[in-house]
């Protein structure tokens, strides 16, 4: 049944991808990897106000990385390995400069 309703999700989300940053402190981090919703737009202090309660802190994204699309193979799985490279790489893999929200709510991209 699909009454419409957005409840337990973000609204301006259309899907996400989580993948752990390597990170001194910490070992990792999250990053998510998000394609907003048309007509919608995202930062990662409002998903971070959204998840909290909902998840722990320490599984709150501290990176929020906006594509048009995330990268899937033929049978429509997440590619994860080409999102931890292309993090590493400091771009979306797909060719660009993806936006990139830090914890602090600052954005590049």
């Amino acid at each position: 049944m699909n009454s419409g309703s957005t409840r337990g999700r973000a609204a301006s989300v259309r899907e996400v991808a989580v993948i752990g940053r390597p990170d001194e402190r910490w070992g990792q981090i999250p990053v998510a990897y998000i394609t907003p919703a048309p007509g919608t737009s995202l930062s990662l202090p409002d998903l971070t106000a959204f998840l909290h309660g909902r998840l722990a802190s320490f599984k709150l994204p501290k990176a929020l990385v906006l594509l048009p699309a995330l990268p899937r193979n033929a049978g429509g799985k997440v590619l994860k390995p080409t999102l931890r490279a292309a993090d590493a790489e400091g771009v979306d893999g797909m060719g660009g400069v993806p936006r990139a929200c830090g914890v602090d709510g600052a954005c590049s991209g």
